[in-house]
């Protein structure tokens, strides 16, 4: 039993690594999108700053697309919060 059990730990630490660098494959992967202001699925940058959340990531402002003034930042940002 003790085998047993310490085999699966093993394997569960191995996914839990492999989850990790999925998680942040895909976070640098959204911030890149959005530094570029690449909207790949039609929906306007809105999904990938939900993608970067849902991930459980801050989004980076440094980030923002440069044609994004603050003001645009924030109606953006205010639009996915409520």
């Amino acid at each position: 039993m003790k085998e047993q059990s310490q085999i699966i730990d093993e394997e569960m630490e191995d996914i839990n690594k492999e989850i990790y660098e999925i998680k942040e494959n895909l976070n640098h992967y959204y911030h890149e999108l959005l530094s570029r202001g690449n909207d790949t699925r039609k929906e306007g940058l809105s999904w990938i700053l939900k993608a970067i959340w849902n991930l459980g990531y801050d989004v980076k402002m440094s980030k923002m697309p440069d044609f994004l003034d603050e003001d645009a930042i924030i109606y953006l940002l205010k639009v996915i919060l409520f």
